[in-house]
């Protein structure tokens, strides 16, 4: 049982004197040469209005420092209180200083690691060396002591300044509990790992202390708190060693804890993840945009490999895109001068890639719906023109098999009322690419090669009278794909949105995570990318996505992709800033 008793009870932390003024504190550099850290050196207090003076000493991991790591919440750090470190002024943020107080013993010195004091903030360099050390620092830890600020709740505590320590409780009241089970300390991102590492764990909250595995029993034996995010973060514990603990899986499981950096919603869960023993970077000197693009690379280049056809880490590459995306800041993460950049570079590199070279493109996994068997009216065209609207519904009877028909109607009626909502941004979804995409071979499917079979007659179509009117404008245009394969819920639309440089013989593609359809064109033995179209959904959807667009405002995207069939299956490989444009 841990000796409580050397815990100084302050009850009133903001009553403490502030040290007289002194010259601030100045960091010697931290050496590099070794693998070490800083540690505090906490000195004693023999009362409760001692004030709060600390050394700093380096040691490497090599002297196996015996120490213990600090888990709270940063807090309000506008409100600054002063302590020495090494005889020299530090401010700390008042739910530290709290820490601070109710951590000295009376006669010993306590030695911390405490990341606001023990890592340099201001030093970039220095800082993103000793994050990378974190998993070490709290595993190597003696103890982790979590500590949930001054909770103000029924004590055993007398008064006084010198009040006498709180008993071990078995058992605490329901009110105390559900305070705890709140406690904004739960939802900082930083504390999944400093837990999660921890060889033990004691937390401390006012003047009680408490081991880690009784809270988290009281936590499940209360009907009030036994789905709480401590009891949550202890299944994440126990469950370390599993896929669980993967970086993806930690980011996406842990999206809506907080963090005032957003960097740490990814570098927060580096020294977690089963995946990163290898080392991921980390660095806060990146924008945005750059975190964003380690991320993804870290995942392509760590996909599974002899994937089945249909593997879900394959086809959710865009779709865990827009999760770090949006944790990370949201759309606008990426300037368009950083997209021209680097479209600019991958243009420099050979997109013909080898086995090997695969891992320097992004792998985006299509399912290829069909073939654009007619281009229609412009989108201004069908809003303002009947003749144009009846010539579309007549084209229908031309191009399809009978007993498509009916399906393709049903789908462009509510495709076209659809529209009449449509803003101007909205048609940002349709857009043509000013370069090529090449798909590598091994990885296209047969319909995208060789002739095709769900298509009626289509190369004795282009030789027909009938020609397809060349483009007069650049506004997106109606398609019509023909022989789509039934997949019943999941089967694609047969109309849509296309960018003007479309043709007749184009494929039109869909990728999971994104709202854009691909068009996708066969010309000389390759495989081109050409732009982003919008698809309608399919007539099983169709009506539901009408009753969305009036519950949440969605206007226009393609179908909820699930399935993937292997002949329909295309692997995309592309560049970063591709990547990046698809998923938006």
């Amino acid at each position: 049982m841990a000796k409580i008793e050397r815990i100084v009870p302050i009850l009133n932390p903001a009553s403490i004197e502030e040290p007289p003024t002194t010259s601030p504190f100045e960091y010697t550099p931290i050496k590099t040469t070794v693998d070490g850290i800083r540690l505090l050196i906490l000195e004693p207090a023999q009362d409760s209005t001692t004030l709060i003076n600390c050394r700093l000493i380096q040691v490497t991991f090599a002297q196996k420092p015996k120490y213990e790591a600090l888990s709270y919440t940063w807090g309000d750090e506008t409100i600054r209180r002063k302590i020495t470190i090494d005889g020299y002024d530090f401010t700390v943020a008042q739910n530290l200083f709290d820490a601070l107080v109710h951590l000295q013993h009376r006669s010993e010195e306590r030695v911390l690691w405490i990341d606001a004091i023990c890592i340099n903030q201001s030093d970039i360099s220095e800082k993103n060396s000793q994050i990378s050390f974190m998993p070490f620092i709290y595993t190597r830890a003696k103890c982790v002591l979590v500590w949930l600020g001054i909770v103000n709740a029924p004590s055993e505590q007398e008064s006084g300044a010198k009040a006498s320590p709180v008993a071990w409780r078995s058992i605490e009241p329901d009110p105390v509990l559900r305070t705890l089970a709140e406690n904004p300390y739960w939802r900082r991102v930083w504390i999944i790992q400093e837990v999660g590492l921890a060889r033990k764990i004691l937390v401390h909250y006012g003047t009680v202390q408490r081991e880690w595995s009784a809270l988290i029993k009281n936590f499940r034996s209360n009907s009030e708190t036994r789905d709480s995010l401590p009891v949550k973060l202890q299944k994440q514990i126990d469950e370390k060693y599993e896929d669980g603990h993967k970086l993806q899986a930690l980011i996406e499981n842990h999206r809506d804890s907080l963090c005032k950096e957003p960097r740490d919603h990814i570098y927060g869960f580096v020294g977690l993840g089963v995946d990163c023993q290898d080392g991921f970077p980390m660095d806060y000197g990146k924008s945005p945009y750059e975190v964003w693009k380690d991320v993804i690379r870290f995942k392509n280049a760590n996909q599974p490999k002899n994937n089945p056809p249909f593997s879900e880490p394959e086809i959710d590459t865009l779709c865990f895109g827009k999760v770090v995306q949006d944790l990370l800041g949201g759309q606008g993460i990426a300037t368009a001068e950083d997209l021209a950049r680097d479209i600019f570079q991958s243009t420099l590199v050979d997109l013909e890639l080898d086995e090997d070279e695969k891992t320097a493109k992004i792998l985006v996994t299509a399912r290829v719906s069909a073939r654009i068997v007619h281009l229609g009216p412009t989108y201004q065209e069908i809003m303002s023109n009947f003749k144009a609207v009846a010539t579309w519904k007549a084209s229908m009877n031309r191009h399809l098999f009978p007993n498509e028909q009916p399906s393709a109607r049903e789908e462009s009626d509510q495709f076209l009322e659809l529209l009449e909502d449509v803003e101007v941004e909205d048609l940002r979804i349709v857009e043509s690419f000013d370069r090529d995409i090449s798909v590598p071979k091994p990885q296209t499917p047969d319909c995208l090669l060789f002739a095709d079979q769900n298509v009626r007659n289509f190369d004795e179509m282009q030789s027909d009278k009938f020609v397809e009117p060349e483009p007069t404008s650049t506004d997106p245009r109606l398609f019509l794909l023909g022989g789509v394969p039934d997949y019943g819920d999941e089967s694609s639309g047969k109309v849509g949105l296309a960018p003007h440089k479309s043709r007749v013989g184009d494929y039109i593609c869909l990728v999971h995570g994104t709202q854009k359809a691909i068009v996708v064109r066969k010309e000389e033995g390759k495989v081109r990318v050409i732009g982003t179209g919008a698809a309608a959904e399919n007539r099983y959807k169709a009506e539901a996505s009408k009753e969305d667009s009036i519950n949440t405002g969605k206007r226009f995207g393609t179908t909820n992709l699930k399935f993937i069939n292997t002949e329909n299956r295309l692997d995309l490989y592309v560049d970063i800033a591709t990547a990046y444009q698809l998923m938006g």
